[in-house]
C-alpha cells in the first residue's frame, strides 16, 4: 500500500464543499417570527421565517455594523430587524429602515441565499464555485400523505456537529458487505444493478433481518440526491421511508439530520403503535449508534483494494459523486496532483 491511499480528511477537503441541495432544518422548528443562528459550509448564516410564511436564509452578519442577526434579530413583516442600531433589511437583501435617519442606506445589501421548503424540510442551495441551482429538492410525498405515520416531530432526529464528511454516508449505499458485518443482516444482501442520472444514483437490494417479531425479508430502494441527501425506501413487516440530510458545518463535521415516515395500517387508529415506534427507533437511533464511530474515526481510502464482487457499484458511484465536486476541475486546471483528488 503505497502513503497516498489512506489519508487525512485534510488532504481531501474538498469532500466539506460539495455543490448540492442540503438539508438546514425542519419546517416545525421555524414558526412566523423564528430566527435562528445557522453555521454551514465555514459560513455564519441566520434563517428566519417572515410574515408572509416564507423561510429565509442570509448572511449572518448586518453589513452596517456587523451584529449577528441570528442572535437577538426580530421579523417585522418580511423583514428582519437588528438587535444593534435596529436597522431593517428587506426580502431582497436592501435597508429598508434606519429608524434614526431620514434616509435609507443604498450601498450596502444584506447577502441572501437560495432556501426551499418542501414536505416538510428546509433546503439550502450550496454551490463552492458560486453556480446557481440545479433542478429543485426532491418531492417526498411520504412525509406529508395521509398513508404514512407523520414524522413531525417525533420521527426526526439531529445528530449535531458528527465528525464524517457527506460522502462517507452516500458511499453506505453500495457497501452492502457492512450490513451483514456492522449492521448484523443474516446475510450479505442481494444488489439489482444500479440506476443512474446526473442528478440521481438508485440502489436497490434486499436480505434479510431478525426483527423482535420475526426473521423478515427486507428490500431498500434507496436513491441519493446528489452528495448530501439521501431517500430510502423499505419494505417489510410495513413499509417506510427515511430520508437523511447531509450538511457540511465546517472542514470536519457535519449536520446529519434523519426524518423517518411510518407506512399507516387502517387498524393503528389515532395513535402510534409500537411496531412504528420500532421502525423509527431502528431508523433514527440504532443504525446511526453503529455508524458514527466508524466515520468518526477513520481514514478516507482513495484506492481502495476493492475485491471482485464490490468494486463495480463503488466505483461507479466514486466517479457519479465527482459531478459535485465542481472546484476539482480548477484543480485540475491548475495541475494539482491527480491522486489527491481522485475518488
Amino acid at each position: 500500500m503505497t502513503l497516498r491511499e489512506l489519508v487525512d480528511r485534510s488532504e481531501v477537503a474538498y469532500m466539506a464543499k460539495p455543490a448540492g441541495w442540503f438539508q438546514i432544518g425542519w419546517s416545525h422548528e421555524f414558526a412566523i417570527g423564528a430566527v435562528k443562528p445557522l453555521k454551514y459550509f465555514g459560513q455564519d448564516l441566520v434563517a428566519y421565517r417572515t410574515e408572509d410564511g416564507v423561510v429565509r436564509v442570509a448572511d449572518a452578519f448586518c453589513p452596517h455594523f456587523g451584529a449577528h442577526l441570528g442572535h437577538g434579530g426580530k421579523v417585522e413583516g418580511n423583514c428582519i430587524r437588528c438587535p444593534f442600531h435596529g436597522w431593517t433589511w428587506g426580502p431582497d437583501g436592501f435597508n429598508q429602515e434606519i429608524p434614526y435617519s431620514a434616509k435609507r442606506n443604498r450601498s450596502k445589501q444584506l447577502v441572501r441565499h437560495i432556501a426551499e421548503e418542501r414536505d416538510g424540510i428546509l433546503y439550502l442551495w450550496y454551490s463552492p464555485v458560486g453556480d446557481g441551482p440545479i433542478g429543485k429538492p426532491p418531492v417526498i410525498r411520504e412525509l406529508t400523505d395521509e398513508g404514512h405515520h407523520t414524522p413531525y416531530p417525533e420521527g426526526c432526529k439531529l445528530w449535531g456537529a458528527s465528525k464524517l464528511f457527506p460522502q462517507f454516508i452516500l458511499e453506505n449505499n453500495v457497501d452492502y458487505a457492512h450490513l451483514k458485518y456492522l449492521h448484523e443482516w443474516d446475510t450479505i444482501p442481494d444488489a439489482e444493478p444500479i440506476v443512474v442520472t446526473d442528478e440521481t444514483f438508485l440502489t436497490i437490494f434486499s436480505g434479510d433481518i431478525v426483527t423482535r417479531q420475526a426473521r423478515s425479508k427486507l428490500r431498500l430502494e434507496t436513491t441519493a440526491h446528489g452528495i448530501g441527501l439521501i431517500v430510502s425506501r423499505m419494505y417489510g413487516i410495513r413499509g417506510a421511508i427515511s430520508v437523511i440530510g447531509t450538511t457540511p458545518i465546517d472542514d470536519l463535521h457535519s449536520d446529519v439530520r434523519v426524518t423517518v415516515a411510518v407506512e399507516r395500517f387502517d387498524e393503528d387508529g389515532i395513535g402510534v403503535p409500537p411496531v412504528v415506534e420500532g421502525i423509527r427507533k431502528a431508523q433514527l437511533i440504532t443504525t446511526f449508534e453503529q455508524d458514527i464511530p466508524i466515520w468518526a474515526n477513520m481514514k478516507y481510502n482513495v484506492t481502495p483494494p476493492f475485491p471482485r464482487e464490490e468494486a463495480h457499484d463503488f466505483v461507479k458511484l466514486r466517479k457519479w459523486a465527482k459531478r459535485f465536486y465542481p472546484q476539482l476541475a480548477n484543480d485540475l486546471a491548475r495541475g494539482r496532483d491527480r491522486q489527491m483528488i481522485d475518488i
